[in-house]
């Protein structure tokens, strides 16, 4: 049996590292990151529970990673128990590093009400997240305008 030709192989890697290419570009932006916030620990952790829009559902062992409670995505206000919104969305708050500066990983996620009254999850949303992030950046910042020079003043 004859062996394919050279462009053969070579056409046939391209376009399957091009479908790899598109996939992967796809799933690039899922979330919003906050990076290198000078703030102190508790101070962040203060700041994102203050911005979640319904509040905390759910909070990591070890605090780093809280999720909100359902929200309207158009107001941002928290969903009404006795009257459920059609689509829904929650947002899922982690802080990483070790130490100052920290840095915040944000995403938010949509879920649409079936006509059985389940909630289906429609996924992570670009925009809304943003939104989201850029409301959480701008509450950090206007805390470091805010802060309390004697509570954060260490002597040693």
């Amino acid at each position: 049996m004859a062996q394919p030709s050279a462009w053969i192989t070579r056409l046939l890697t391209s376009v399957s590292s091009l479908i790899c290419l598109v996939i992967l570009a796809g799933c690039a932006h899922q979330s919003a990151q906050i990076q290198n916030v000078p703030l102190s620990y508790n101070a962040v952790k203060t700041v994102v529970k203050a911005s979640l829009p319904g509040g905390i559902a759910r909070e990591s062992g070890n605090g780093r990673t809280m999720t909100s409670g359902y929200f309207d995505p158009e107001t941002l206000k928290v969903e009404n128990e006795k009257k459920p919104l059609k689509v829904h969305a929650y947002m899922v708050v982690s802080i990483y590093g070790s130490s100052r500066p920290y840095n915040i990983d944000v995403k938010a996620f949509k879920e649409e009400r079936a006509k059985d009254g389940v909630y289906e999850d429609l996924g992570p949303d670009e925009d809304l997240t943003d939104r989201l992030a850029e409301r959480l950046r701008t509450a950090l910042a206007d805390r470091r305008e805010d802060r309390n020079v004697i509570d954060d003043f260490r002597v040693f």
